[in-house]
Formats: structure tokens, sequence, C-alpha cells
């Protein structure tokens, strides 16, 4: 992998910095960069996990991507700058239970202390790496998490939401074989009851806050201010470029269910 052009790509010089502080600030730069997106299985088309696929799509044509892919491409960079660092299969929370193995997260070991992860989550996702300390409250961007044993996996990350902790993504222990996330990946990509499929979804994190997409309605947070909703118009690629720098063409936003 040509390290330094991924380091181009999210606006990162690593000189001076090594250990937790390197793996924090590749975290934060990869979330404020690349952006979360679904457009190819939205658009149906394929989607590799091949190495020299994710360095085309995400650092040679600037696209995004989710979690397959993000935390894919952050594992082989991680790894080639030296990092401890796997990748675990994982489950989102779906209200009452946690789903099936449709995430991906990774674990890096640095320091005596293992840290989570996470550049492809899209919405509440965490701009920095968590601390794997049961019970530790770890402020990270606009919200705030904690990790703790979970109900049917083995640790649960929770995010603080009006004043209460609820389950976010949930993870087991035992390492996760590279057949986990083919199986993920095809499934999120290619089912055709992949919510993947159904509507178009972008985010990215921002210095002070996120900016997400739901088909065409745009949603800006900021660190102490209400949310900003924008109608967008049906066609996306100006928004798309202006909001994510994704340079597309042809994207329409399916109809929104009012």
């Amino acid at each position: 992998m040509d390290i330094k052009a991924y380091m181009d790509r999210i606006g990162l010089d690593p000189a001076g910095l090594e250990g937790a502080e390197l793996l924090f600030a590749m975290h934060r730069a990869h979330a404020t960069h690349i952006p979360f997106e679904n457009l190819d299985p939205f658009f149906g088309r394929t989607v590799s996990l091949e190495p020299e696929d994710l360095f085309d799509k995400l650092v040679t044509r600037r696209r995004g991507g989710y979690c397959f892919e993000m935390n894919g491409f952050f594992c082989l960079a991680a790894r080639q700058l030296g990092f401890d660092i796997e990748g675990r299969i994982a489950r989102i929370f779906r209200g009452t239970a946690f789903g099936a193995q449709l995430h991906r997260i990774n674990l890096a070991r640095v320091g005596g202390e293992t840290y989570i992860c996470d550049v492809g989550f899209g919405g509440d996702g965490f701009v920095e790496p968590l601390l794997l300390e049961f019970g530790l409250e770890q402020p990270r961007g606009l919200e705030v998490y904690r990790v703790m044993p979970g109900v049917g996996v083995d640790k649960s990350i929770q995010i603080l939401r009006d004043g209460k902790f609820t389950d976010l993504i949930g993870f087991m222990d035992a390492p996760s074989p590279d057949e986990d996330f083919e199986v993920g990946n095809f499934f999120t990509s290619q089912h055709p009851t992949s919510g993947f499929k159904k509507v178009i979804m972008c985010a990215i994190a921002t210095e002070d806050g996120r900016i997400s997409l739901m088909n065409d309605r745009l949603t800006i947070r900021r660190a102490g201010a209400e949310p900003e909703q924008i109608q967008l118009p049906p066609v996306l690629d100006g928004s798309l470029k202006q909001y994510f720098g994704l340079e597309v063409k042809g994207v329409t936003a399916p109809r929104q269910v009012r």
C-alpha cells in the first residue's frame, strides 16, 4: 500500500506521531475525510474487499464506503504502520436485541491497552478509538460511549442517549476469520432485504459535529446547537460533492416516505 497517498487522502502528517497518539490521529483523520456511504450497494454494484480495490476506491477515486470496506482498509493501513490490530465481526443493536453479524470493527493493542476502532459506522460512530475498559465513560465528538458486558454478546459498546446508556454495537471475544467479513459484506451489498439496497446513506464527522444524509434529507449537527435539517433537490450529485467530497454522477434520491 502507498501509505503516503492514504495519509494525503486523510490530511494527516504522521511525522513525530507514534503509538496511541498516531492511532487516535489516524482514526479522527479518516473519520473526518472519508465518508461513510452506500452508493455501490444501492445501485447494485459489487463491493470488493480486496486490498487493491479498497485502495482504488477510497484513495485513488476518493470515494467512501461502509464498515467492511472502511474498517478493513483502516486495519491494513494500521498494520503497515506496525500496529497490532485485527478485525472483529460485530452486531448492531436493533431496538430490543443485537442483529446479525453484519458489522466490522477493529481491535488495536497499543502500550498494553486494547482500543476499539471503527471508522465505518456512520451516524453515531465515534471519531476516536475507545479504550476497551468496562464502565469507563468516554466522550468522543458529540457523544459519550462506554463498553460493558453484553446480552448475547461478550462486549457491548453503549452510547448515552437522553441521560441513559443504550446498546449500540456488540461483539464477541473470539477472533473472526476473514470469511466472516466476506459473508457479512456479501449480505450487506447483495441481499435484496439489506437496508443498504433500499435507501441512500452518507455520513461524515466534522471538527465540531457530523453531517448525515438519508435519501434527500440532510442533517447537520454541531456541538451546542440544534440539528439543522435541509431538504435537498432529488438529483444529489452537487450535494454529495459539497457536503461529502464525492465526485459522482447520476445519483437521484429515492422518494422519501413522508
